[in-house]
């Protein structure tokens, strides 16, 4: 995780660490390596060790208060300037051969370094947080044992360099090596210069040092009371000190060995490699969140390789004590990073300290039980036999008193292979105290990677009637509440009583349709708890799709890899016990944005997975053209790498200006292989339209096609492409055709060459966040804005929108609505082709008829549209029903669904129409309504729909309704400005920085889109437009939507009369607004409307004041209403009508 190296000082700490220990470590290799060629090494190898851990055992009260009350950083430069004048004298010593002055000198070194490594670790702290500290231990570890494996090596090696042959003086040898000294003084200002490069913090604790308690041992017993008493930081501290007493045995015997057997000392090199390699590890094990199911797995390595060093082989040391480093490793890291995280900012320090007292206390006891077994001739080789017999019964112990951490090593061991988890906040869950968590349950391990996130036991109240044994049996490590049984509330309020975690999942079942399901509000008849338990939400993502979720077959086969999955679980604010269902619900929508964080960051550029999903395609047919033919994944995949050798590479923007259909889907393919912008204009918003687009993207390249431009100059749509190089795609195919060879080769490219290799060679993107296209809004309000849209922010909805459509193998999708809408380009056009969804193009969705046809011949079964198109379709006399019988999803989206359409078209083709909600802003989708889904294992219904809404907002989609001045949030079903929050949020608007800051705004760490669409939230998490606020008229004093006022008149009309209205706010002398109704007539019918309204009980203040009839109302190409041409269309016609008085 390159994360933690952006932290600002967090490499110059770790450099520091690796110093600070280097020079220690150097030292006392020096020393010891004397010591071996001079008489009476025993007993002062006794005291080097001594002095090693004396120091931990005398400065616990006072450095403890230091560390704590003082600024690290201060304290950290202090102790390097010391260590400098240190380092001073022992180079003069040395140089004088002062034999006894220098190894009491290793004693003040040695106390430098007891306070030098807990500041540093309780600065580490205060560095990362929380988030990062596992992480950040198992680096800080890994650099702590780099240091003394260089330092043996470098020193061992400059020592045996330097040593006169056959001298016996100690003080010659000691000034033999003086220079050596010198070379660490050097180091030591290295240090000096390293810690003045650390940011200064301030100490914020405030505390005392009692010096009356400290001289009669009560402060003592204080910090030891510290760690003794609270079970968080015990049992981490007695880990600590099993660590200790290894180690201790290990140094002792191999030690006392290597007095007499010189070659001994590889073995500790070896074990140093193990431990570094081991720390590493560990800290990638822990990036996002603390892995305690290291601490049985770091004792059984240990405790393995104390068997192995039993043996005598010459091979099985070498094993033994890699095993070892790597088990000690395993076991340090959490454990430590334990202490750090129960920790506070006013007791680290002590705490820290009194670890290592504890640990010192045993390492002293092991030391001189090895010494005396040394001084009386005994065979070594028995007492480490003995310490080895009783360290394996002492750990086998503490596994059987922590099934917690062997329940962790199992759900890892078998889960881990398979799944790669990443946690995000794991630190919200309170590190005590009763919590209850609740969370979406996609599959039937959510429960697994609960307990693999949090570094607390968690209890599950879980309904097993689907778990099989299996799982039963991992289960029953986590002591399950099973929800089946009629006390399950009972149980659950004792266990928080207790102050453990308990986790219940939302709903009475798993989903199934992707969506989280109901928060039901059992946990609400829980009552008071003592404990005052608090409510964490959390959302896991990944898991749907996967085996053992209730997704459909094929849906999972087409999500199968053989990569791990990478699942990711993210943790929300605590909240209130008493907080409503739809709350929970609000705040883990919330919660999920930053769980698919994860996944998104994950997600390739649309080029390599275009890439990917052609080679994955082969064969099979990709798009259907309508107008064309058939294509296969190969083949267009071909056409795409062929064509994007041909952009022009002296340009970013480059324009398409084309239907739905293949030559479109090839130019955009080809332009994002190549590495720029797509920019697909807007034909249908005239030349001016067009031409401005033009000029704000700097376009100087078009493709485009001239059969395309003669149909819309019969429609009547002029342009003028004078300003551009255009390319037509009649010619740019023609030379495909002639170019057979280089198509051929270009084919078996496609086909034969790996996929990372085309990827390497065609694929031109560099930066997922770069900007992948250019969408100009339709201009319904205002004049158009460019919407810079990333491959992240598509690729992001693409999967969001996947995961809900959950399509099979036998799914088509059509695609007919235009490129330049975003709801046609992302997902319409790259979903069904990025997601191997067969695609059927028309260019003309208004062609009700073909539309029909195409359904009909290749059996769609995926549909989208708006409601003016459905419209159209379900007044169309030359429909049947039976042509749009194949449907399974029909999706609705861009502008309001009328609820007349939408009854009518159920009514004719018996498809019932799901609405969904979105913006070009948000590429485009944010909510959608789903079909309902029936379980009859459990018979329960799963509602994804609700009729007037637009649905629940997408995995990873957050929606807030808030105060449209204060931005504050407002309660469930209040009306406000409605907040978009997503990864599918717009990168900003073309040139134009202000405006980009008036629309995005960042709260809690979410990117908002502001809609400016008015809005609210039921309790299920349904979202309800009520109108865009610029679509409000302010009359009567009163605030009156438009679109209420279009719903109430055509609920007036009958049947027969079929006339299309608009309703307007025109400004007026009087009343300020007026409304005015544009009323399409072919039929010279529009009295009789008139007649109606005036005449019906319709609220005087819903009664339009002016009427005009027209022509037509102006569209958009999505179908949709042009809201600012229709307002200039009525105020040209009031105009004239004022002019006529």
């Amino acid at each position: 995780m390159k994360d933690i190296w952006k932290i600002k000082g967090f490499s110059t700490i770790i450099l520091v660490a690796f110093i600070g220990m280097f020079i220690d470590s150097s030292y006392k290799i020096l020393l010891f390596s004397a010591l071996l060629k001079t008489d009476g090494a025993l007993y002062l190898f006794f005291l080097l060790a001594l002095f090693i851990i004396l120091p931990f055992l005398l400065v616990l009260s006072p450095i403890g208060f230091i560390v704590d009350a003082v600024s690290k950083t201060k304290l950290l430069r202090v102790l390097s300037v010391i260590s400098v004048f240190i380092l001073v004298v022992i180079t003069f010593s040395l140089w004088l051969g002062f034999f006894y002055l220098s190894f009491f000198l290793s004693l003040v070194l040695s106390f430098q370094s007891a306070i030098l490594l807990p500041t540093l670790q309780v600065h580490l702290k205060e560095l990362v947080g929380d988030r990062y500290l596992a992480w950040g231990n198992g680096i800080f570890r890994a650099s702590f044992v780099a240091s003394i494996f260089f330092a043996i090596l470098i020193f061992s090696f400059l020592f045996n360099g330097i040593y006169p042959l056959g001298v016996e003086s100690i003080s010659i040898l000691l000034h033999a090596i003086w220079p050596l000294a010198l070379l660490l003084l050097f180091i030591s200002c290295l240090l000096v210069f390293f810690t003045y490069k650390l940011r200064m913090k301030r100490s914020t604790a405030k505390i005392k040092f009692d010096k009356t308690l400290y001289f009669k041992g009560r402060l003592l017993k204080e910090n030891l009371n510290l760690v003794l008493k609270d079970k968080h930081l015990f049992y981490p501290a007695l880990g600590m000190c099993i660590f200790a007493g290894i180690i201790a045995t290990l140094f002792s015997y191999f030690g006392l060995l290597s007095i007499s057997n010189s070659a001994l000392d590889r073995y500790f090199l070896i074990g140093i490699i193990g431990m570094t390699l081991g720390s590493i590890i560990s800290g990638r094990f822990s990036k996002s969140h603390i892995e305690t199911g290291l601490i049985p797995l770091g004792l059984i390595l240990v405790c393995l390789s104390l068997i192995l060093l039993i043996m005598k082989t010459y091979i099985t040391p070498y094993i033994g004590f890699f095993i070892c480093g790597l088990g000690v490793a395993f076991l340090i890291v959490p454990l430590h990073t334990l202490l750090q995280f129960y920790s506070t900012k006013q007791n680290a320090g002590r705490i820290l300290l009194t670890s290592n007292f504890l640990q010192a206390l045993v390492s002293l006891v092991v030391l001189v039980v090895f010494f005396i077994f040394a001084l009386a001739r005994l065979d070594l080789r028995i007492l480490f036999n003995i310490m080895t017999i009783c360290s394996i019964i002492i750990s086998f112990g503490v596994i059987v008193k922590m099934p917690f951490s062997l329940s962790r090593l199992l759900i890892n061991l078998t889960f881990g292979q398979r799944y790669k988890l990443i946690v995000k906040d794991f630190f919200k869950v309170p590190k005590a105290g009763s919590v209850l968590l609740l969370g979406n349950q996609f599959s039937l391990i959510d429960w697994a990677i609960v307990q693999m996130a949090v570094p607390r036991k968690v209890v599950f109240a879980l309904d097993t009637r689907d778990i099989n044994t299996l799982l039963k049996l991992f289960l029953r490590c986590s002591n399950v509440i099973d929800k089946t049984k009629t006390n399950y509330l009972q149980k659950v309020k004792t266990t928080l009583e207790k102050g453990h975690i308990v986790c219940m999942f939302s709903g009475e079942e798993m989903s199934l349709n992707g969506h989280i399901t109901d928060f039901d509000d059992e946990y609400l008849k829980l009552g008071d708890i003592e404990s005052k338990p608090v409510i964490v939400p959390f959302y896991i993502c990944g898991l749907w799709g996967s085996s053992f979720s209730k997704s459909h077959a094929e849906f999972k086969q087409r999500r199968k890899h053989y990569k791990k999955r990478l699942v990711s679980i993210a943790f929300g604010n605590p909240m209130s016990l008493s907080s409503p269902p739809s709350l929970i619900k609000k705040k883990v929508f919330e919660v999920s944005f930053k769980a698919w964080r994860t996944r998104c960051d994950n997600l390739p550029n649309i080029a390599k997975a275009f890439i990917y999903s052609s080679k994955k395609g082969g064969s099979e047919v990709a798009i259907i053209d309508s107008m064309v033919g058939e294509f296969s994944y190969t083949k267009i995949l071909a056409l795409a790498l062929l064509l994007s050798k041909q952009i022009p590479k002296d340009t970013q923007n480059i324009g398409v200006l084309l239907p739905s259909g293949i030559a479109s889907i090839l130019c955009n393919m080809a332009i994002f292989l190549a590495g720029k912008t797509s920019v697909n204009l807007n034909f249908t918003g005239g030349d001016k339209n067009v031409s401005d687009s033009i000029k704000l993207a700097e376009i100087s390249y078009i493709y485009t096609s001239k059969v395309f431009l003669e149909k819309l100059s019969f429609k009547g749509i002029e342009l003028n492409l004078n300003t551009t190089t255009n390319f037509y795609m009649e010619e740019v195919f023609a030379k495909i055709k002639e170019q057979k060879a280089k198509a051929l080769s270009f084919i078996l490219l496609a086909k034969l060459m790996p996929t990372f290799i085309l990827n390497l060679v065609f694929n031109k993107v560099k930066d997922t966040k770069s900007c992948a296209c250019i969408l100009f809004s339709s201009g319904s309000e205002n004049l158009p804005k460019g919407i810079m849209l990333s491959h992240f922010n598509i690729m992001s909805n693409i999967s969001q929108t996947s995961d809900v459509i959950h399509a099979s193998k036998s799914d088509v999708m059509l695609g007919s609505l235009p490129p330049f809408h975003a709801f046609g380009l992302t997902v319409t056009t790259l979903l069904p082709i990025l997601d191997g969804i067969k695609l059927v193009t028309y260019p003309d969705p208004l062609n009700a008829l073909e539309i029909a046809k195409c359904v009909a011949k290749n059996k769609i079964t995926i549909m989208c549209g708006t409601s003016t198109l459905f419209n159209i379709y379900s007044k169309s006399p030359s429909l049947n029903a039976m042509m749009f019988e194949s449907l399974r999803l029909v999706v609705a989206g861009a502008e309001k669904l009328s609820p007349e359409v939408r009854t009518r078209f159920l009514k004719k083709f018996n498809k019932p129409i799901q609405e969904g909600y979105g913006a070009t802003e948000t590429t485009p989708v944010a909510s959608v309504n789903l079909p309902d889904r029936f379980d009859t294992t459990k018979w329960v219904c799963h509602i994804g729909s609700k009729e007037g809404s637009v649905g629940m907002p997408l995995p990873g989609t957050a929606i807030r309704i808030v105060d449209p001045d204060t931005l504050k949030e407002l309660a469930t079903r209040e009306s406000g400005l409605i907040l978009i929050g997503g990864h599918q949020v717009m990168l900003g608007y073309l040139n134009d920085q202000e405006k980009t800051n008036e629309v995005i705004i960042t709260q809690d760490g979410i990117k908002w889109y502001k809609s400016g669409d008015k809005g609210y939230l039921d309790e299920c998490g349904f979202l309800y437009i009520v109108d865009r606020y610029s679509r409000f008229v302010k009359t009567g004093g009163e605030m009156i939507s438009l679109s209420l006022i279009e719903e109430e008149i055509i609920k007036l009309m009958p049947e027969n009369l079929e006339l299309k209205i608009h309703a307007c706010a025109l400004e007026d002398s009087k009343k300020g607004e007026v409304i005015a109704l544009l009323i399409q007539d072919s039929e010279g019918r529009y009295k009789e409307l008139i007649e109606l309204i005036k005449t019906s009980n319709l609220t005087n203040i819903y009664k339009p004041s002016k009427y005009f009839v027209v022509e037509s109302i102006p569209i958009l190409g999505s179908g949709k209403v042009n809201i600012s041409l229709a307002k200039k269309l009525a105020l040209e016609l009031d105009e004239k009508a004022q002019n006529k008085k």
